[in-house]
């Protein structure tokens, strides 16, 4: 027994080596691929895909036409689906079923409708008819959707179609992800579990194109930082796929409570509500020094002087401290609802805002400040973030109107009735900027 023992244990301590060996190897395999898990692509934190900059011509599988032209207008709400995917989880299999139903349903774009006249009040690419449905993916309020607000956000749009834990729908109507056993079934009849269209065989013909979208707009997306989208020394202050909250815009707004009138902000959250918005992670938007750290605020100074402020992380969420420097995509809290016990705040979200008062760079002091517009004197010296951050060519929405000096023109977007991209990165500290190309879209 012993001898038995003895050599037992020999050939178990011979083992450990190769053990190790084999595990070494299954970690860099999972490294390089990804876990083997099939779940695919579309992990959260993945890269943001930005908006092309050029048309794309994709195949239509048995059509006589054969080739249709994508504007770059239409790729942004592409480029939405696909982001609105990748923070939630949803495989690459799943964007492409929500390309195939919108290039089908719009091709690939949001449709307000002319026997819905709320749809005409917001932000459209044209008006559909075919009964109430309306945005990209023809969806109805009537067959409760959403309400006609709601489904006029692209965003929440395309969480409505990929639904799942995260969807605003939980359930009903179905999303894509709760539909059992979609992953097993061809692409267009998944498509036509969600849709229930009177022509189900339409979507398959748009598999091959939709695929060239997930694929060229991916390959443009360039490298990301804590799984925020970024742009040079900018990133987004959350992840990809969240919505301007209800009542949550810069301007003056009456929630009740305590919150303030006037909203020197803009409040950041997650179609669903808090259960996909709770304690999603936070991160630094520029490179600065923490100056404030409290139960409301974190507030990080630029090194131009600007002031960015993250407000509603609890405070033992906060990652960081007053005197830290952090670097942009730095991960410095999470969202949470702090404040709500002072009728502050109405559940999780993220007020992102900017001061202004110590700036020294020249761009940034061309937008208008809340006292050049008239607004509340406390917020005097505050920005729009959401012209802020296009100024930096990191729009928190794609599509957002321009309001600001460009080339000394004011240019006002919205009272045009007209859609602006402004392309322009800036040199940090240098205090002059590259002047790309104002491009406007009717």
């Amino acid at each position: 027994m012993k001898i038995r023992a003895l050599v037992i244990g020999l050939i178990s301590f011979a083992m450990i080596p190769v053990i190790g060996f084999l595990a070494l190897i299954y970690l860099t395999v999972v490294a390089i691929f990804g876990a083997p898990d099939g779940t695919g692509g579309g992990e959260p934190g993945g890269c943001v895909v930005r908006p092309a900059e050029e048309e794309l011509k994709i195949t239509v599988e048995g059509d006589e036409s054969n080739v249709v032209t994508l504007s770059v207008r239409q790729l942004e709400v592409a480029a939405e689906i696909i982001n609105v995917g990748r923070a939630t989880a949803v495989p690459d299999d799943g964007i492409i079923v929500a390309l195939m139903v919108a290039l089908q349903e719009s091709t690939l774009r949001n449709l307000a409708n002319d026997t819905v006249p709320e749809s005409s009040e917001f932000p459209n690419d044209g008006e559909g008819s075919d009964e109430d449905s309306v945005n990209a993916f023809q969806q109805r309020p009537s067959m409760s959707w959403g309400a006609v607000e709601d489904l006029m956000n692209e965003r929440y749009a395309a969480a409505a179609f990929y639904g799942g834990s995260k969807g605003p729908n939980e359930g009903s109507p179905r999303g894509l992800l709760d539909i059992e056993g979609w992953r097993a079934m061809p692409k267009g009849e998944a498509a036509q579990k969600v849709q229930f269209s009177r022509h189900p065989e339409r979507y398959a013909k748009w598999e091959s194109g939709a695929t060239k979208i997930v694929t060229v707009l991916g390959e443009e997306s360039g490298s990301c930082s804590s799984g925020a989208a970024q742009n040079g020394d900018v990133v987004l202050p959350i992840e990809p796929g969240f919505v301007v909250s209800s009542g949550g815009d810069f301007g003056p707004r009456n929630i009740g409570g305590n919150a303030s009138r006037w909203h020197a902000a803009v409040d950041l959250s997650y179609p669903g509500g808090p259960a996909t918005t709770c304690d999603r992670p936070v991160f630094a938007a520029m490179d600065g020094t923490v100056t404030r750290s409290d139960e409301l605020w974190m507030s990080i100074q630029h090194e131009d002087g600007f002031v960015i402020s993250y407000l509603h992380m609890y405070l033992d969420d906060h990652l960081v401290s007053v005197g830290d420097e952090v670097a942009a995509g730095t991960q410095i809290g999470v969202i949470g609802n702090a404040g709500a016990d002072k009728g502050m705040s109405f559940g999780c979200h993220l007020d992102y805002r900017i001061d202004t008062t110590m700036n020294t760079n020249p761009d940034v002091a061309k937008l208008k400040t809340v006292a050049d517009i008239g607004g509340d004197p406390t917020w005097a010296n505050f920005i729009n973030p959401r012209e802020f951050m296009v100024l930096f060519d990191v729009p928190l929405m794609l599509g957002d109107p321009i309001h600001y000096s460009v080339g000394g023109d004011t240019t006002s977007a919205a009272a045009a009735g007209e859609r602006v991209q402004v392309s322009r990165r800036l040199r940090r500290s240098s205090g002059q900027a590259e002047q790309g190309n104002l491009s406007v879209q009717r």
